[in-house]
């Protein structure tokens, strides 16, 4: 659902759509969008780097940014995924 979300999303941005589709994120949602997107890459740098998964979830979890970013998608549910997720 989140990467559909993010496809529609960036769809509706480059196509210019007249017709908005329903999946993509509110206008509000759109800086939650991008933290989260920028949070899924640094994940993906880390492990690169030879982090495993667990490295990964603790060093994000240290970041201040990472955690309210967190909080507020969680509080607002802007996203149609289980809490666990993010």
């Amino acid at each position: 659902m989140f990467c559909a979300k993010i496809t529609a999303t960036r769809n509706d941005f480059v196509h210019d759509n007249e017709n908005k589709n329903k999946k993509s994120a509110k206008l509000e949602g759109l800086p939650e969008l991008i933290e989260l997107l920028s949070f899924i890459l640094q994940a993906c740098f880390l492990m690169e780097l030879g982090f495993d998964s667990k490295e990964c979830y603790q060093l994000l979890n240290r970041n201040l940014r990472y955690q309210y970013t967190v909080e507020r998608v969680r509080k607002k549910k802007y996203f149609d995924c289980p809490k666990e997720n993010l």
